[in-house]
């Protein structure tokens, strides 16, 4: 067997797939992925499940990356349209293709914890524009009083003012309001980041 069958072999191991040439198309796609001409990136595309499963359905412009060598080797001997990246933001800062649906599955799970900090972030000068909160002033309200170390059930008028100052200073970040339907603008790649049901990020 040759270093590369080995190095692939402990890949997949290592992450308990039986059959890694399978392919796995999620349902909660089918509402997304309808269009088979739209250019779509599977960003983490691992050993290929979602691109070969999007093959499989005649989708015209599929792209993968990953930083996983093993893995884009893997998908390259199945003729998958894969790169080998360095990092996703590095990836976002030099790539000049446009994406009508961006995936990512099984990534966030690798992102290490430490760079997940606060709501506090929202807040950065760099997602000046590229903000999504939802439509609901308590949950909005929410965010300002616990980053204030205040309940989100408090009634007090001098931290509620509080909040509201703290919520004032983020205006510059936010791009929109959107509670009906908040998937959509990320999907469209309007914002970069937000707050979101967990059942519309399922979806």
């Amino acid at each position: 067997m040759s270093d590369t069958n080995l190095k692939q072999l402990d890949y997949f191991n290592l992450r308990h797939i039986d059959s890694p040439g399978e392919e796995f198309f999620p349902r909660y796609l089918n509402d997304v992925l309808i269009n088979p001409t739209a250019p779509v990136l599977d960003i983490g595309c691992g050993t290929g499940k979602l691109l070969r499963a999007l093959r499989s359905r005649h989708f015209e412009s599929i792209y993968g990356v990953d930083i996983n060598p093993e893995a884009i080797e893997y998908c390259q001997s199945d003729n998958l349209p894969v790169e080998l990246i360095e990092s996703i933001e590095l990836y976002s800062e030099n790539n000049q293709e446009k994406f009508e649906v961006i995936i990512l599955q099984h990534v966030i799970e690798h992102i290490p914890k430490e760079q997940i900090t606060s709501w506090k972030d929202l807040w950065k000068p760099e997602f000046k524009g590229k903000l999504l909160l939802q439509d609901d002033l308590r949950e909005v309200f929410h965010i300002a009083l616990r980053l204030k170390g205040f309940s989100g059930n408090t009634t007090d008028p001098g931290e509620i003012e509080q909040a509201y100052l703290l919520l004032k200073d983020l205006m510059p970040n936010v791009l929109l309001f959107n509670s009906d339907s908040p998937r959509m603008p990320f999907l469209a790649g309007e914002v970069s980041i937000g707050m979101m049901w967990n059942g519309e990020t399922w979806m």
